[in-house]
């Protein structure tokens, strides 16, 4: 598992695009640093919010196409971002509250058209809370990580 930082005080003085450029940049220059180093024979791609940018833009790319991907509360309400994913075939799973900001029905509805599973989080935030109760964000947040598991490690079984 990598995890990148890669935000810096410099990308949020960029223009929009240009800061998108440039972070997705930055994590495509780790990306293949760690692919030099080593192969491997799965890849898995989460990204959170902001991060979802250079994700789907990879994926709008076709980089890793066997790669899975998670997105959690992507930026639906940037209609180049929604287009991108529902233009994907990269499989994976999209999670977003219906109180986020930046959830939208009809982006969501159009996501539908990816491989990717879909699930709407009823209630909850762009942190994927539900406001202050702790069992109910708990509760979201089990779903989240029962469903990440089903879609990365999908487990086949063999009829006789």
């Amino acid at each position: 598992m990598i995890e990148i930082q890669y935000v810096s005080d410099d990308l949020f003085s960029l223009p929009d695009e240009q800061g998108d450029a440039e972070m997705s940049r930055r994590i495509e220059a780790v990306i293949d640093e760690v692919l030099r180093a080593r192969t491997y024979q799965t890849i898995h791609f989460i990204a959170k919010s902001l991060g979802t940018v250079p994700l789907v833009s990879m994926m709008n790319r076709g980089l890793f196409p066997e790669a899975r991907v998670v997105l959690l509360t992507p930026l639906l309400k940037d209609p180049a971002i929604v287009e991108a994913i529902a233009k994907s075939r990269h499989r994976g799973l999209l999670v977003i509250g219906d109180q986020d900001h930046q959830y939208s029905p009809e982006a969501f509805e159009r996501c539908g058209r990816s491989n990717l599973v879909l699930e709407q989080a009823e209630g909850a935030n762009h942190s994927l809370d539900i406001d202050f109760d702790v069992d109910a964000s708990l509760q979201v947040l089990g779903r989240i990580m029962q469903r990440t598991e089903e879609v990365l490690f999908p487990v086949s079984v063999k009829e006789n």
